[in-house]
């Protein structure tokens, strides 16, 4: 029994090898029919499951993931790093460093991917203030990009609604460019600069009563109050913004070292 077990479950690791995933779930689920278990192989065929879970079905891999509880297991180590990464991704960050913290007794590699995960959560949010250095040399691309956004973060991070609104008050678009968007800040001065000059060459032509006047003063009125009410908003929208960036960067990045984690067992 136990040489019939050993060969389901190197099958198992070939279909997983072979990212047949959805194989893979079904084989696992016939080997847990069909053999009753000691606690070793149920924690083996447990962290197989969970692998096989793990690109399609977060949920699932991290419930089978949270089955391995033994700290002596071989496997227990693997599973939290695994965990701590998926919950990274559905940017439960919090839980992220719960999984991290049971952590024990890391060898190397363990400990490489560790200080990644770790860097990475205090990164998004935003609790880092030196430039990072990760204990592994073949990580530095990954440190490389860390620490290219954590000055993203930092760039945004003091910006000031009441700045903005004042700075587009006193010149229209200002706001915008202090906090980042460039590009609407030029828009909106050209804008509203012409429709100020349509309202002046209005009234110096036609007076207060002229048609011409009163519809362009009218849009410079909106347009100008919009764009100090705008550039207050955009504060926080452009923190939104640099957030999301900054998640998706790092949830790029972590991609190569983590595969290499998964595969690693």
């Amino acid at each position: 029994m136990a040489q019939d077990f050993e060969k389901r479950i190197d099958f198992l690791n070939y279909l997983i090898n072979k990212e047949l995933y959805n194989e893979a779930i079904l084989e696992s689920e016939l080997i847990k029919k069909q053999f009753k278990n000691d606690s070793e192989q149920k924690e083996l065929l447990n962290i197989l499951i969970a692998k096989s879970y793990f690109h399609i079905d977060k949920d699932s891999a991290l419930y089978y993931l949270d089955m391995i509880k033994q700290i002596e297991h071989k496997y227990y180590n693997y599973s939290k790093l695994l965990s701590s990464y998926l919950y990274l991704l559905d940017k439960e960050n919090e839980k992220a460093t719960i999984e991290l913290l049971k952590v024990q007794n890391m060898d190397t590699s363990e400990n490489c991917i560790y200080d990644l995960l770790n860097k990475s959560i205090l990164t998004i949010e935003n609790k880092t203030k030196d430039s990072v250095r990760l204990i592994c040399s073949d990580l530095f691309y990954q440190e490389r990009v860390i620490n290219e956004n954590q000055e993203k973060l930092k760039s945004i991070k003091n910006k000031s609604p009441l700045i903005a609104g004042v700075m587009s008050g006193l010149v229209p678009g200002l706001g915008k460019i202090y906090v980042g968007k460039k590009k609407e800040g030029i828009s909106n001065f050209l804008i509203i600069s012409l429709l100020g000059y349509q309202a002046y060459e209005g009234y110096r032509i036609g007076g207060k009563k002229d048609l011409r006047f009163i519809t362009f003063s009218s849009l410079f009125s909106v347009f100008y109050i919009g764009n100090i009410w705008g550039s207050t908003l955009s504060v926080q929208i452009k923190k939104q913004e640099t957030y999301e960036e900054v998640y998706n960067n790092i949830s790029v990045t972590l991609t190569v070292p983590v595969d290499k984690l998964f595969k690693s067992k």
